[in-house]
């Protein structure tokens, strides 16, 4: 079960290449740095040694070091991380018709800033079950954790409105019946 309080420490997790745009998240921490807003954030950034020495360099150039930590996870850990965190950052430019992590993450009761153009525009009912915001700006996501952050239940609502919009939504029991409906419509045809 996940703690709510006035969102501080967010988390971004993916592969650490230009459709996840993680440099969207390290900016915003740097414009909120620039506005006198101390925020934390851990990158748990899956790739290739290169990819993730590339995003430690961005987090040193930026002057970031001590806000931004790059943390390693093992395939299936991540879900056990979610309750450490405020608010997940999800920067995916790759229109993902159905990406993991946030589902995962907002299933598990973390309220979640999402890009608008990641794929997932259907969940993201702005303020109502997630915080969207627009593709690529790091100033719009800034905003977006300012406006988490005065959250006066830190995301709590949003949380439990997402879990039961997904749950009513895409649950075993509606989404089976619709996949035997197509398979059996498809055997008719």
């Amino acid at each position: 079960k996940c703690k709510y309080q006035r969102a501080r420490k967010f988390m971004w997790a993916g592969r650490l290449n230009a459709a996840k745009a993680p440099g969207v998240a390290l900016r915003a921490v740097g414009v909120l740095k620039e506005r006198g807003i101390d925020v934390e954030l851990d990158f748990y950034g899956m790739g290739d040694p290169i990819e993730r020495k590339a995003m430690r360099n961005l987090i040193d150039g930026a002057g970031l070091s001590d806000s931004v930590r790059m943390l390693g996870i093992r395939p299936g850990e991540l879900a056990m991380k979610y309750a450490d965190y405020d608010a997940l950052l999800f920067t995916s430019r790759c229109n993902d018709p159905f990406p993991i992590t946030p589902l995962e993450a907002m299933l598990s009761g973390l309220p979640s800033i999402l890009d608008r153009d990641g794929g997932i525009e259907e969940i993201a009912k702005d303020g109502e079950t997630a915080l969207p915001y627009n593709a690529g700006d790091a100033n719009a996501l800034a905003d977006a954790m300012v406006r988490m952050m005065g959250l006066e239940d830190g995301g709590a609502a949003m949380a439990k409105n997402c879990m039961e919009s997904l749950q009513a939504q895409h649950s075993l029991g509606i989404v089976v019946p619709q996949i035997e409906a197509l398979l059996s419509a498809s055997v008719q045809s």
